[in-house]
């Protein structure tokens, strides 16, 4: 049993009239009549009641047919535009991951704009460390990530689009004397009981922020080695340390608290979107022409 065949049934089911049909389905009435035979040979049941000087009736077994035909035709037609829909990358999925240096910055928002407008676009969006998330953008866990540089070597022959680089800045109490400044200096910075030490860690963020104190020379008096942000912006809000952060992991004008750049040379953090070059993803192919149009 064809689609065809079942398309050209309902036609005459509907108009219970080959004349008719065949001119709906543009064509001639014999090979549709012939078509409609050949159909109850397969299945076995006569589907039509035909006669002379009686109008073409469906027998009960047409009827149920029908009714059958009519669904298998609509999930046909929405198979169909489903799959052109997925070729377009109007309908799939799009798995993206992000450092925490993004959380501030204009990403969020163009992510949410892209799944906004996509509606039949399922968006999935983490957050991880650089080295992690980059180990499951090989794997083909994910379709893109927005990571800082410099990049490990097993994306070296990623995809790559450069994004702008985000400060790093020194988080203080609105109550520390240090606030009324308009930036500070790493020597400056050290004088403080800091919240946070890069050595402890080993992600792209704390091997640069390390780099940037080694070069200048200081070295910094850590009070808690280990903590949450959370925890952090709070201990940093009642003045009780600072600590050191790329500025677009914290919140935008986060209350009780100042950023204080750093008046030091390199004391950025470089972001890049990369993705694997050989991911077929439509639903990627049309986020990367987004971002390549977004004015940064």
């Amino acid at each position: 049993m064809e689609l065809r065949q079942l398309r050209y049934f309902v036609a005459v089911a509907e108009e219970l009239h080959f004349g008719i049909a065949a001119k709906k389905l543009n064509m001639t009435q014999p090979p549709l009549s012939h078509s409609i035979k050949l159909l109850e040979e397969e299945i076995g049941v006569k589907l039509l009641e035909r006669g002379r000087r009686k109008p073409l009736t469906l027998t009960p077994s047409g009827q149920a047919l029908l009714t059958s035909a009519k669904e298998l035709l609509r999930a046909s037609e929405r198979a169909k535009a489903e799959t052109q829909m997925v070729a377009k990358g109007e309908l799939g999925s799009l798995k993206i991951a992000h450092t925490d240096d993004y959380l501030s910055s204009a990403i969020p928002e163009m992510i949410f704009n892209f799944a906004q407008s996509n509606s039949k676009v399922s968006v999935q969006v983490v957050q991880g460390r650089s080295f992690s998330i980059a180990q499951q953008l090989m794997r083909k866990d994910l379709d893109l990530i927005f990571t800082i540089k410099p990049i490990p070597a097993i994306l070296a022959e990623c995809g790559l689009i450069d994004l702008p680089a985000t400060p790093i800045v020194l988080v203080v109490s609105e109550k520390n004397p240090l606030s009324r400044k308009k930036s500070i200096t790493l020597k400056e910075a050290m004088k403080e009981h800091h919240l946070y030490n890069p050595s402890t860690n080993v992600s792209s963020y704390d091997t640069k922020l390390q780099e940037l104190l080694v070069r200048s020379g200081t070295v910094m008096q850590t009070r808690i080695k280990s903590f949450f942000p959370s925890m952090a912006l709070e201990f940093a809000k009642e003045d009780k340390g600072v600590f050191f952060a790329s500025k677009g992991a914290l919140p935008r004008n986060p209350s009780g608290l100042r950023l204080l750049p750093i008046d030091a040379e390199g004391a950025e953090i470089e972001l890049a979107m990369v993705w694997k070059k050989d991911n077929s993803n439509p639903v990627l192919n049309n986020f990367l022409e987004m971002v390549a149009e977004h004015d940064f």
